[in-house]
């Protein structure tokens, strides 16, 4: 088990530049063109379950900082936000 983790984690590593000032919608962009559909040849259904999923996260997250959601960026994040976003996402569906 340890050694699939460690396989799936050097996977899917964030190189050690990323600026968490950058807005979440362009790196969810390049995780659509460049993971998703180039690097795992992703179904067309997958792709649009991911892309409902990001756009329901990228809406709370705006909601929550009260910003547009174009400017939601990765420091916005935190493991408390994705458990409140799971929630209301239970509540409300």
């Amino acid at each position: 088990m340890t050694e699939r983790f460690e396989h799936w984690a050097a996977e899917a590593a964030v190189p050690e530049a990323r600026n968490d000032d950058e807005p979440l919608p362009a790196l969810v962009q390049g995780f659509f063109l460049e993971r998703l559909m180039t690097q795992r040849n992703a179904s067309p259904a997958t792709v649009s379950a991911y892309r409902d999923t990001f756009r329901l996260l990228l809406r709370y997250l705006a909601d929550q900082q009260q910003c547009p959601a174009t400017t939601v960026t990765m420091d916005m994040l935190h493991a408390d936000t994705i458990l409140a976003f799971l929630n209301d996402l239970e509540v409300r569906r």
